[in-house]
């Protein structure tokens, strides 16, 4: 897909110009693809449930199982949360409750 999106992009660029309003549509359509795709590698069930959406579609298990934690943000208290990916002092983490937001943590605001 990522090689499709690409070849979309280089040809709308050829065909209308590097400045051109379908040459911008297509960079948009190659970011969004990207970052579908990385979404995807983060997590296939993740992926599948957050556009599938059955009821209760965040509860569902995931294989391989995230890691659930306690999550502090600046300004709030801890809130439960999966973790999504680990990047250095940084954990990517995705929150129980209504919209389900994310955020990347500092790992010392992480509780097991």
């Amino acid at each position: 897909f990522k090689a499709d999106a690409q070849l979309l992009l280089h040809n709308t660029v050829i065909f209308y110009g590097v400045d051109s309003e379908q040459a911008d549509i297509a960079r948009m359509l190659y970011k969004d693809t990207c970052h579908e795709l990385d979404e995807l590698q983060l997590c296939k069930n993740c992926f599948y449930l957050s556009n599938a959406r059955p009821d209760n579609w965040f509860c569902y298990p995931c294989i391989p199982n995230h890691e659930l934690v306690w999550a502090k943000m600046k300004g709030f208290g801890f809130w439960p949360a999966k973790v999504m990916q680990k990047e250095d002092n940084q954990v990517d983490v995705r929150f129980f409750g209504h919209h389900h937001q994310r955020a990347w943590i500092p790992s010392e605001n992480i509780q097991d």
